[in-house]
């Protein structure tokens, strides 16, 4: 229910990769106590749950403030063909932000939840 490598995954994706077929062991532990297996459909399972300290369940999935360009366009196709984000998805965006001329960290949220309407409620 939480995605799939599109790399791997030849229907409805335009990531997949024919030459790796059956390789997914250079990438995923596949033994069958790994984190990336899911068990229920024997199929990869890229993002993996986190939770901690009394908070919900988060499927955290990090995107580098170094990312540029086709590199950042990539990571986004990844996570829409391997199903991370639907329209049904309430997005957290966590920035850390260092500021080095007063030596300051920040952290920001902001949530973005896909409304009935079609229109996006942004929370800050």
């Amino acid at each position: 229910p939480y995605g799939s490598d599109p790399v791997f995954r030849s229907t409805k994706s335009s990531m997949y990769r024919p030459d790796l077929d059956g390789q997914e062991g250079l990438f995923y532990d596949m033994s069958n106590s790994s984190v990336w297996i899911n068990s229920a459909t024997n199929s990869l399972r890229p993002f993996s749950v986190w939770a901690g300290n009394g908070m919900d369940e988060v499927y955290p999935f990090v995107l580098d403030a170094g990312l540029l360009g086709d590199r950042a366009q990539q990571m986004l196709k990844y996570m829409f063909e391997g199903k991370y984000l639907s329209g049904m998805t309430k997005l957290d965006v966590q920035l850390a932000t260092w500021n080095p001329e007063v030596h300051q960290m920040v952290n920001s949220r902001i949530s973005f939840e896909l409304q009935p309407s079609g229109i996006f409620k942004v929370e800050i």
